[in-house]
């Protein structure tokens, strides 16, 4: 789900979910009223909401500079564009690639797009099966950048055995950036052309699937979790790129899928795993706000 950064009433939801009979079947939903009421916009869009890819990060995004423009990425027909807050979508390339994320920069300029890939060999690291639709380009994990809203791509990263499954730019500074990975946590300072793994507090070469900012300019927060952890403490963060420390009192438990800092308070974090959604505040007990099973 993408929610409009200046009209909170304008949300956007992808689904997608497997038929019996082995087709997917996709639709992106708009929502002009907070989510009372829902409209078709696209179903062109290959998406899968059941599949191995939803452990990875978001596929739909405003544009935060320029917020009449979104995109939003399917499984195997590239990404697509709108220039209209999501009412009417056209592809915009990178067909036949098995998109998993995707992050505009929140201050640099208008048009700044990153976007990560995923080889379909890393995909049963996730214990969800195989995807629903092949994808021709998928042999290797990518990272594209764009600055011009997808007129031209520039490919940076490209490595076997290797799936990009979050990204979250630095406010403030256009060509640096943290990469959640299949294989571990890695961190830029030059726009991807090279990639460097702080091992130092993290598990290493295993697959991370959450990945979270608080979104400060100055000094700002990432935090990370692991496909799996073994121990308690299974989120960790850092604010110095280097070494990676521990976010205290949060249980292990269900894999966790995303981190969310709490835009009024960035020192409280909103853990959603696949059982529900933990909020864990500073100096305070970890509350599930939401179970799966609750109605």
């Amino acid at each position: 789900m993408a929610i409009h950064p200046r009209d909170p009433d304008i949300i956007l939801c992808a689904t997608g979910l497997t038929g019996t009979d082995g087709r997917l079947e996709s639709g992106l939903w708009r929502s002009a009223d907070g989510g009372a009421t829902w409209r078709l916009v696209s179903n062109a869009i290959d998406l899968d909401g059941r599949g191995p890819t939803r452990f990875c990060g978001e596929v739909v995004a405003f544009d935060p500079n320029r917020p009449e423009i979104v995109v939003a990425a399917g499984e195997t027909r590239g990404i697509f564009i709108s220039r209209d807050t999501g009412q009417t979508w056209e592809p915009l390339g990178l067909e036949g690639e098995r998109i998993t994320c995707v992050a505009f920069h929140q201050t640099y300029k208008p048009g700044y797009l990153v976007v990560g890939t995923c080889a379909d060999a890393e995909l049963p690291l996730f214990g969800c099966g195989r995807p629903a639709a092949p994808a021709p380009r998928a042999d290797k994990g990518r990272v594209y950048f764009t600055r011009d809203h997808g007129k031209s791509w520039d490919c940076r990263i490209q490595r076997p055995a290797f799936g990009i499954t979050g990204i979250a730019l630095r406010d403030g500074f256009f060509d640096l950036f943290v990469l959640a990975t299949t294989r571990g946590v890695y961190t830029t300072e030059t726009m991807a052309h090279n990639l460097y793994q702080r091992m130092e507090g993290v598990e290493r070469d295993t697959p991370f699937t959450a990945l979270g900012t608080d979104g400060k300019q100055m000094d700002p927060r990432f935090y990370a979790a692991p496909l799996t952890a073994t121990g308690q403490d299974p989120v960790v963060l850092t604010s110095n790129w280097q070494r990676w420390i521990a976010r205290r009192g949060i249980p292990a438990g269900a894999p966790i899928v995303a981190i969310k800092a709490d835009v009024a308070d960035p020192r409280t974090l909103f853990i959603v795993r696949t059982d529900g959604i933990l909020r864990s505040r500073q100096n305070a007990r970890v509350e599930r706000i939401y179970h799966l099973g609750n109605r």
